[in-house]
C-alpha cells in the first residue's frame, strides 16, 4: 500500500512538471515572436534559449520536489515520536539538533542563491557569445578570427566556472553534512541519555538506530530539495521579468496607411518607382522614356495612352511570368549546347537531393555499457579522483560497520560504562565525518575538472569544424549541447556517481551483515540481486533510448527557436505567427513524450524492487525468530533488524541513484560526439609557412578546378583553369548558383576542391595552414556582420591598431561624426544601424 501510494504520488508530481515545462517554454515562443525592439537588446537569443532548455526545465523539477519538503517534514515527526517512545525526554536533543542543523544553513542557503543568480548570469553571456560566433562563422573563418573569438569564450568561461566552483563546493558542503547529520543526531542523542539518566539497551538503542536510518535516505535528499528550490526561484524570477517585457504596438495594415496618408496630405510627395500598382492614388503621372517627359496626367487620362498601356502590359508580366502569353513558333525548337548542359546539371541536382541540407541529429543506440561512463572519468584525471572517493566511502562503511558492532557487542556488557560506549562510538563518528568530508570535496574535484575538460575540447572541436558542418547543423542543435547538457554535467554526474556507487556500497553492507547473521537469508538474497539486475537491464534498455530521444528532441524545440528569433521579423511580416506556433506545440509535446515514459518506466521499477524489499525484511525477521541465537546475540540482533528495516530505501534509493546516472550520463555521450567533430585542416604548418610579405603581385592562377560541397553532390565547380595576373581587377559575373561564391569560397578554403589546384604568387594554397591563408587575404564579405560590444571592437576585434588608425578608417567611410555624437566615440554601443 506505501508503495503504491508513494508511486502514484511521484508519477503525478512528475505529470505536473511535465505540463508546467511546456506551458513555459510555449510561454517563451509566443513572447519571443512579439518582443519589441527595446526589449530585444536586454535578452539576446542566447539567453531567450536558456530561458527554455536550462531554466523551463528545472522549474519542471520542482514540483517533484516541493513536495519532498512537507514529506520529508512529516516523516521527521513521526521519526520523533518514535525516538520519544525509545529513549524519552532525549528526544529534546535530538529535536534540537536537526532544528540547528537546519536553521544553521539557511545562511548557507541564501549564499547559493546569489551564487546560482550569478552563475546564469555569466552562462547567458557565454552564450550570447557562442551564438553570435556559431551564427557569423563564415565571417569568422574568411578573417582567420575564429581562434581569438574561442579564446573569448573560453575566458567568459573561466568566470562561468568561479561561480560554478563555489556552488559545488556548497554542494559539497551540503553532502557531507547532511550524510552525517545522522550520526550527529545519534551522538546528541546517546549523550543526552547519558546526562538525563536514560537507560540504554538492546531494545531502545537498535530501534532508535532503525529509525534513524529509515529517514536518514529522506534527510540526505534535502540538498537536492534546497537545490532544487533555489534553482527553480531563480529560473522562475528570469523568465517572469522575460515575460514582462514590452511588447510591439500592433496596428492593422488599414490603420497605418489611414496614418501615414493623413500625416503626408499637407506635403509634396514624389515617388519614383516600377511598381505600376500604386499609380491610381497620385494627383498627377510623369510618364518618362529615353530620359524624356511623354506624358502628364491623372491616371484614368494616361490608362487610354498606347505607352502606358504597354508599360502597364510590361510590367503585369513581369509580376505574374505564369501568366504570360506565348508567342514562339509551332517549330520544333532549337535547344542550344549551354541548355544541355544545365538540364544535365538539373538531372544531376536531381541525384544529389538524397543529401539533405541539414543533416539529421545523431543519437547512440542500445546500450553501450561502461563506455560513457569511461569517457566522462579520462578527463582530467576523473579515474583518481573517483577512486579516492570510493575509498573514503569505503573508510565510512566500515566505520558505521564498526559502530554497529561495538555496540552490538559492548551494549550488555557492564565493565563497559556508557562514557567509554559513548565515547567511543563518538569517536569513530568523528572519523566517518572527515572521511565524508575528504569525499565531498573529491567529488567537487571531479566535476569541475571533467566539466572544465568537456568544455574545452568540445568549444575547440566544435570551432575548428568546416564550414559544411555549420551549413548542416542548425545553431538550437549546437547550443542546446554546449547549454542543457553542459549543465548536467556541470552540476549532476559527479554527485550521481559517487551517490550512486556510495548507496550501492551501503546495500551491499546490508546485504553482507543479514547474510552474516541469518546465514538461510542467502537462498532469498542471491536470487533478489540477480531478479534486481535483471529488472534493472529491462529498464534501462528502454529508459536509455528515451533520455537519447529526450535530447534530440529538445534540440528540435531550441533549433526552432533559434531559427524563429532570427526569423521573426519575417514571421510577423507575412502573418504566420499561428503557423509558427503550431509547430512550436508540436514540438513541444514531441519532447514530452519521452519524458513521460522515462519517469513512468522509473517508477514502474521501483515498485518492483519495493515489493522483493518486502519479501527479504519479512524472512529475515522471521530467520531471526526461529534461529536459536541465544541472549547473548541479542545486540546482533537488533543490529540485524536495524539494517533489514532499512533495507528497503537503500536499495530502492541505491537503484534510483544508478538509474539516474544512467539518464544523466547521456549528456555525456552528446557532447562527446560534438568533441570528435572532423576537424579543418591545419591552422599553421611549421615546416612550409608562406613569407611575411605574401603575397607580393596577387597573380593567381587556377588549374583544373572542381569543386562540391558534399561527397554525394554534384560538382559545382567543372574543371575551372584560368590566370588572374597580379594588380588586376575582375570581375566575375554569373547567374545565381553559377559558382561564384563557390569559387570565393575556394580562395579561401571554406570548402576544399575535389580536384585541381589554386596557386598563388607560385605557393599552392592546399600546402599551407589555413590561418597563413585567410589573414593574408581580404574580402568584403557577403553578409554584413556586426558582434555585440563597441565600434572599436567591431572594427579591430584583435585590437591590432591604434585608435588614430581607426578614426581615419571611418573618416573615410564618411561616419566619424555619427561616431563622434556619442560621448564614449570609439567605445560606443549601438551604432548597429549607423555602421
Amino acid at each position: 500500500m506505501e508503495s503504491l501510494s508513494e508511486r502514484q504520488w511521484n508519477f503525478q508530481t512528475r505529470l505536473i512538471g511535465v505540463q508546467v515545462r511546456s506551458m513555459l517554454t510555449a510561454a517563451i515562443y509566443q513572447k519571443q515572436l512579439r518582443l519589441s525592439t527595446a526589449a530585444k537588446a536586454s535578452h539576446s537569443p542566447g539567453q531567450i534559449l536558456n530561458y527554455v532548455i536550462v531554466d523551463a526545465y528545472r522549474i519542471g523539477e520542482f514540483p517533484y520536489f516541493f513536495h519532498r519538503i512537507w514529506a520529508t517534514s512529516l516523516q521527521l515527526c513521526l521519526a520523533l515520536l518514535v525516538i520519544y517512545y525509545t529513549v524519552g525526554k532525549a528526544t529534546i536533543a535530538a529535536l534540537l539538533a536537526v532544528i540547528l542543523i537546519i536553521v544553521g544553513n539557511s545562511p548557507m542557503v541564501k549564499l547559493q542563491h546569489r551564487y546560482l543568480t550569478k552563475l546564469m548570469v555569466t552562462q547567458d553571456i557565454r552564450l550570447k557569445a557562442i551564438t553570435e560566433a556559431v551564427t557569423n562563422m563564415k565571417v569568422l573563418k574568411l578573417y582567420g578570427w575564429e581562434t581569438h573569438f574561442r579564446h573569448v569564450v573560453e575566458g567568459l568561461r573561466k568566470e562561468e566556472e568561479r561561480w560554478l566552483s563555489a556552488i559545488l563546493t556548497q554542494r559539497g558542503y551540503y553532502l557531507a553534512l547532511f550524510w552525517s547529520s545522522p550520526l550527529v543526531i545519534t551522538v546528541v542523542t546517546f549523550w543526552a541519555c547519558y546526562l538525563m539518566g536514560v537507560p540504554l539497551d538492546t531494545s531502545n538503542v537498535f530501534t532508535f538506530l532503525a529509525t534513524i536510518r529509515i529517514v536518514q535516505e529522506h534527510i540526505r535528499l534535502l540538498p537536492d530539495v534546497v537545490g532544487s528550490f533555489i534553482e527553480a526561484k531563480v529560473a522562475l524570477t528570469r523568465i517572469q521579468q522575460f515575460l514582462e517585457e514590452s511588447e510591439l504596438q500592433k496596428r492593422s495594415e488599414g490603420h497605418c496607411k489611414e496614418y501615414v496618408m493623413g500625416a503626408l496630405s499637407e506635403k509634396t510627395v514624389m515617388l519614383v518607382t516600377h511598381q505600376v500598382d500604386f499609380l491610381p492614388v497620385f494627383d498627377i503621372i510623369l510618364l518618362m522614356s529615353e530620359g524624356k517627359i511623354l506624358q502628364a496626367d491623372k491616371y484614368q487620362q494616361l490608362v487610354h495612352s498606347p505607352d502606358f498601356q504597354n508599360l502597364l502590359i510590361v510590367k503585369s508580366d513581369a509580376t505574374n511570368p505564369e501568366g504570360r502569353m506565348s508567342y514562339s513558333s509551332p517549330q520544333s525548337p532549337t535547344v542550344s549546347n549551354q541548355e544541355i548542359q544545365e538540364i544535365d546539371v538539373e538531372e544531376e541536382l536531381h541525384k544529389g537531393l538524397g543529401d539533405q541540407l541539414i543533416e539529421k541529429e545523431q543519437k547512440e543506440t542500445g546500450d553501450r555499457g561502461l563506455k560513457p561512463y569511461k569517457q566522462y572519468l579520462k578527463q582530467n584525471q576523473g579515474f583518481l579522483y573517483l577512486s579516492l572517493s570510493v575509498i573514503f566511502h569505503m573508510l565510512f562503511i566500515v566505520g558505521q560497520l564498526g559502530q554497529g558492532v561495538w555496540l552490538a557487542a559492548e551494549l550488555q556488557n557492564p565493565a563497559i560504562s556508557i562514557v567509554i560506549l559513548n565515547a567511543v562510538y563518538t569517536g569513530i563518528g568523528c572519523v566517518m565525518s572527515v572521511c565524508l568530508l575528504i569525499r565531498s570535496y573529491v567529488v567537487v574535484e571531479l566535476s569541475t575538472k571533467a566539466s572544465e575538460s568537456i568544455f574545452s575540447k568540445a568549444v575547440v572541436s566544435i570551432f575548428r569544424a568546416p564550414m559544411s558542418y555549420f551549413d548542416s547543423t542548425p545553431v538550437g542543435r549546437i547550443l542546446s549541447r554546449l547549454s542543457s547538457d553542459l549543465s548536467i554535467i556541470d552540476l549532476e554526474v559527479a554527485i550521481k556517481f559517487a551517490t550512486a556507487i556510495g548507496s550501492a556500497l551501503n546495500t551491499c553492507l546490508s546485504f553482507g551483515i543479514l547474510a552474516v547473521l541469518t546465514w538461510p537469508i542467502l537462498f532469498l538474497i542471491i536470487p533478489t540481486v540477480y531478479i534486481t539486475i535483471v529488472l534493472q537491464k529491462f529498464y534501462l534498455a528502454s529508459a536509455n533510448e528515451l533520455m537519447r530521444i529526450n535530447g534530440t528532441t529538445k534540440s528540435s524545440v531550441a533549433s526552432q527557436l533559434a531559427e524563429s528569433i532570427a526569423g521573426a521579423v519575417t514571421i510577423r511580416a507575412f502573418k504566420e505567427e499561428n503557423r509558427f506556433i503550431s509547430e512550436n506545440f508540436r514540438l513541444i509535446d514531441a519532447n514530452s513524450i519521452p519524458y513521460f515514459h522515462s519517469f513512468s518506466a522509473n517508477e514502474w521499477l521501483i515498485l518492483h524492487l519495493e515489493g522483493l524489499c518486502a519479501v527479504i525484511v519479512s524472512f529475515s525477521a522471521l530467520g531471526m525468530t526461529l534461529m536459536p541465537l541465544g541472549a547473548s546475540k541479542s545486540g546482533y540482533v537488533g543490529m540485524a533488524l536495524s539494517y533489514a528495516l532499512s533495507m528497503n530505501e537503500f536499495l530502492v534509493y541505491a537503484i534510483n541513484m544508478h538509474c539516474m546516472l544512467s539518464n544523466f550520463i547521456i549528456s555525456v555521450e552528446r557532447l562527446e560526439q560534438c568533441m570528435h567533430i572532423p576537424s579543418e585542416a591545419p591552422e599553421k604548418l611549421e615546416d612550409n609557412r608562406p613569407p611575411l610579405n605574401w603575397p607580393v603581385s596577387g597573380r593567381v592562377e587556377i588549374n583544373n578546378l572542381k569543386v562540391k560541397y558534399r561527397q554525394n553532390a554534384p560538382l559545382v565547380l567543372r574543371g575551372i583553369s584560368c590566370i588572374f595576373e597580379g594588380g588586376h581587377r575582375i570581375g566575375i559575373v554569373g547567374r545565381t548558383g553559377s559558382g561564384k561564391t563557390t569559387l570565393i569560397s575556394a580562395l579561401f578554403r571554406l570548402v576544399e576542391p575535389t580536384a585541381g589546384k589554386i596557386i598563388i604568387d607560385d605557393i599552392d594554397i592546399s600546402k599551407i595552414g589555413l590561418h597563413d591563408l585567410r589573414t593574408q587575404l581580404s574580402i568584403i564579405p557577403q553578409d554584413p556582420t556586426l558582434f555585440s560590444g563597441s565600434v572599436r571592437y567591431n572594427i579591430d576585434p584583435l585590437f591590432e591598431h591604434t585608435d588614430s588608425e581607426i578614426w581615419q578608417v571611418l573618416e573615410k567611410c564618411h561616419l566619424r561624426e555619427a561616431v563622434q555624437e556619442k560621448e564614449e566615440g570609439l567605445n560606443s554601443l549601438g551604432k548597429k544601424t549607423v555602421l
